[in-house]
Order: structure tokens, then sequence, then C-alpha cells
């Protein structure tokens, strides 16, 4: 991460989640760069929002299917993901589920989750077509 990225407000974090674009928040209690305690990084060919660690990813953006966190921890990071909510259709992953797509990219799972909420982009069905049956 460079030192070259957007400050913004966590209210205003949206448009930059939408752009997949890197920001990172003005507090100064959490684990991300420059203390950010919420901020959006792009990391092993996806794009991913983090509130207070990257123990804690809120959302993960891979050739435009959004992934979501669906655990909760407390209200500051349900704040987080509020302000921070693409607006998109999402697949919803625990937060083991979420820390493995961020370490090792999607599954086939994943893929049939995204085709069956009719996520996925054109180019990506056959890849989620060849996972469901089992290719």
């Amino acid at each position: 991460m460079t030192d070259k990225i957007t400050v913004t407000s966590g209210w205003a974090a949206r448009q930059y989640v939408q752009k997949l674009q890197p920001f990172r928040n003005n507090a100064i209690k959490g684990e991300g760069p420059k203390n950010a305690s919420l901020w959006g990084e792009i990391t092993g060919g996806l794009y991913v929002v983090y509130s207070y660690g990257r123990h804690w990813p809120l959302w993960a953006n891979w050739r435009g299917v959004w992934f979501g966190n669906t655990d909760k921890y407390g209200p500051t990071t349900s704040k987080h993901y509020s302000q921070t909510h693409p607006h998109k259709g999402f697949v919803g992953l625990d937060v083991g589920s979420m820390r493995m797509l961020i370490q090792k990219g999607p599954v086939p799972e994943h893929l049939v989750m995204a085709a069956k909420l009719k996520l996925l982009p054109d180019d990506l069905i056959p890849m989620a077509t060849a996972a469901r049956i089992g290719k």
C-alpha cells in the first residue's frame, strides 16, 4: 500500500468502494494504513474493504462480483458496513469464508452461489457451470 491513498469520512467512502478505489478513513484507532479503522485496498486480484483490521473484511470484489461479510461484530463495524455497502447484489459469506476468499480467491462454491444469484458476468458463467457439475 502506498501513501497516495484518498482520505475520506466513513459516510463518503461508498463512492470509492463503488469505483473499486483505495481509500482510508481519518480515524486513528485501527490496524489499517496510517492506523485507519476503515479502508479499501487492492490485494491479490481483489478489491477488499476492511473494518479495524484485516481480520474483519466487510466487502470483496472479484472480477465484478461482490462478496459481503454476513457476520456481525459491533456497532462501529456495523456502521462501517452500512457506509461502504456497494448497493449491488452480493454473495453473502461468513467471516471465515471471506478470509479464505481473500487468501485463495473464489472457490467453486462461491461461483455457483454467484451464478444462482445472477451476479456473474457472462464470461464467468462457463466457469461456474463447470464447478457446479464437478468438471
